[in-house]
């Protein structure tokens, strides 16, 4: 589907879409910031307990990570996914790559 879309696409075409995905990404990256929270509080809910602020933050930035790579990171750096880029547009792959680890 996604290469029926691009055939009709220039590579400007391609690279606007990439940067639109990145775009989305961020959007999902702030959600997943305030999941993390939820889940924080939800956590120390259902303990009945709330965690010393050095935990708190030990928290949040494991699971903001583990967040990131379900959501983000495991779909940016899949293989389908990066041969897909290759196909469309060598340089979009290559700019993925580079941002991809911020994600996994």
């Amino acid at each position: 589907m996604v290469e029926a879309l691009a055939a009709a696409m220039s590579a400007a075409d391609i690279e606007k879409a990439v940067d639109e995905y990145l775009e989305i990404g961020g959007f999902l990256e702030a959600g997943l910031r305030r999941q993390t929270l939820f889940d924080l509080d939800a956590f120390e809910r259902a303990t009945g307990r709330v965690l010393p602020e050095t935990k708190r933050e030990e928290f949040v930035r494991i699971q903001a990570q583990a967040n990131r790579w379900t959501y983000l990171g495991s779909g940016m750096s899949h293989p389908n996914f990066l041969a897909t880029l290759e196909q469309l547009n060598p340089a979009s792959r290559t700019r993925i790559e580079q941002i991809a680890p911020v994600f996994c």
